[in-house]
């Protein structure tokens, strides 16, 4: 899921950070590979999904407690008073390290393998990490900032060399996109999926899109405000949001008139940025737009009041989604491997086909938002492979069977006694997006204490779950 960061934005931002949505590389493999051809043409499919599921579980079985580290420690780089402890916003892992965000501002990277301090990657006290982007298609990480000097208004980027962060040395950073006016309502926008990325410059109001190859290499640019027509349908109706997706890009049209039928749409080839098509969607008047997404060929549009719709942009069918699901707004991810999407709503989550179809629920499985300005994405990370789901989850006491009481007596009288408390007991839960069932649970909550944990990460090199707190603190949970 690309993930945009906007100049006035909390500091506590994730996207679709913690749920990065990238090509699966064994997919890519399987498709070009002669054995996994001959391998799929020989062995029914069926073995070949079961044998996934065990691997799968397999990778999660034996996860515990191995480091802790502490971004407020006393080699911090800088004078942090202890109460200013302030929780992990974001988690990032590349290149050997463990990169942790907090709400404050402060970024500092860790070694995966011995959890030792490596560096603090803010320049100074003055500057306010916002965000962090592992770049892959060059090796570094991109750091996205607000500075004192700017009034914390703008947003600023450089890229580090994974080389030089494993070194502790952070000064031989370079600035990207330093020609674009990054305030409100400027963004900067990273996809993975494409390679691209996106800025919106406030003064100009113009849009470009960069390689993520060569971050500072313009590919093309369009402007954002409305452009007279020339007859040809040449003109430009202005863009009021983007929405990206594989290959391409979806620009939705200024935002319509109270009395307009219609909503004006552009999609646009992400490598060229040559518009392929333009459409006058129908809409009903009066009605605000709730949610509005592309994903491939399916446009997903919900007005208030009304049914979220799936159109196809190939065809011009459209699908009603059930109504007493999508009746409220709610976030959706797109999952490409599965050709299907991923809806939440409140405390839920599901999974459902572009033909309206619930396609699976998950086991025992509460979202635990443990702070109402936190973004679901904060407590859940998707695999690149969008083969399993990681996510904080409230357990109920009830949940389970005997059998499982008799097997777990431990954790079946600390479910009890959370309840009797009153505070929900908590755990990160690993779950499958092929079935839906749970196939590991981490307890993330101690006796007697709240639960703490405020993000989720997964490093995929090392098969570790890696989870930052409420007090600044990060926990490897690894084999």
């Amino acid at each position: 899921m690309p993930r945009r960061l906007r100049a006035d934005a909390a500091p506590s931002l994730v996207g679709a950070s913690k749920a990065p949505c990238m090509p699966s590389p064994h997919a890519a493999r399987r498709s070009i590979s002669v054995t996994h051809r001959l391998l799929d043409r020989e062995l029914d499919a069926t073995m070949q999904q079961a044998f996934v599921r065990r691997s799968t579980r397999q990778r999660f079985a034996h996860l515990s407690l191995r480091k802790q580290m502490d971004l407020y420690g006393s080699s911090s780089g800088f004078e942090f008073a202890v109460a200013e402890r302030c929780r992990i916003t974001e988690l990032c892992t590349a290149g050997g390290l463990v990169y942790g965000l907090s709400e404050s501002g402060l970024c500092v990277a860790f070694s995966l393998a011995t959890g030792q301090r490596v560096c603090t990657l803010n320049l100074n006290h003055t500057e306010v990490v916002r965000s962090l982007f592992h770049n892959k298609a060059n090796g570094t990480l991109i750091t996205v900032s607000v500075f004192a000097s700017d009034l914390y208004a703008c947003l600023r980027c450089r890229a580090s060399t994974l080389a030089n962060l494993r070194a502790g040395v952070t000064d031989q950073s370079v600035a990207l996109f330093e020609s674009e006016s990054l305030r409100y309502p400027g963004f900067v926008e990273f996809d993975d999926v494409n390679g691209k990325v996106l800025t919106l410059s406030a003064e100009a109001r113009e849009y470009k899109v960069w390689s993520m190859a060569e971050p500072n290499t313009m590919l093309y640019r369009f402007s954002g405000e409305a452009t007279p027509g020339d007859g040809g349908g040449g003109g430009c109706d202005g863009v009021s949001e983007i929405k990206v997706s594989p290959g391409i890009m979806l620009l939705v049209g200024q935002s319509p008139a109270e009395e307009d039928t219609a909503l004006t749409l552009r999609i646009v080839s992400m490598e060229s940025g040559e518009t392929l098509r333009r459409v006058r969607q129908p809409i009903r008047r009066g009605k605000a737009i709730e949610v509005i997404e592309q994903f491939g060929s399916r446009l997903l549009l919900k007005q208030h009041g009304g049914p979220l719709l799936i159109i196809d942009m190939l065809t011009s069918s459209v699908t009603k989604m059930r109504q007493e699901y999508f009746r409220r707004p709610c976030s959706l991810i797109y999952l490409y491997e599965h050709d299907a999407f991923l809806a939440f709503r409140e405390n839920s989550a599901s999974v459902w086909s572009f033909k309206g179809e619930l396609l699976r629920e998950f086991d025992d499985h509460t979202l635990c938002i443990p702070h109402p300005d936190i973004d679901h994405a904060s407590v859940m990370y998707i695999t690149p492979a969008q083969d399993v789901l990681i996510s904080l989850c409230e357990d109920s006491a009830t949940d389970g069977t005997e059998a499982r009481a008799a097997k777990h007596p431990r954790r079946t009288t600390e479910l009890s006694r959370a309840a009797a408390d009153d505070k929900p007991a908590v755990s990160i839960h690993v779950s499958s997006l092929f079935d839906g069932r749970c196939i590991a649970r981490l307890d993330a909550k101690r006796v007697g204490e709240q639960p703490d944990t405020t993000s989720i990460c997964y490093a995929e090199e090392v098969g570790a779950i890696i989870t930052g707190n409420e007090h600044g603190r990060i926990e490897i949970w690894d084999a």
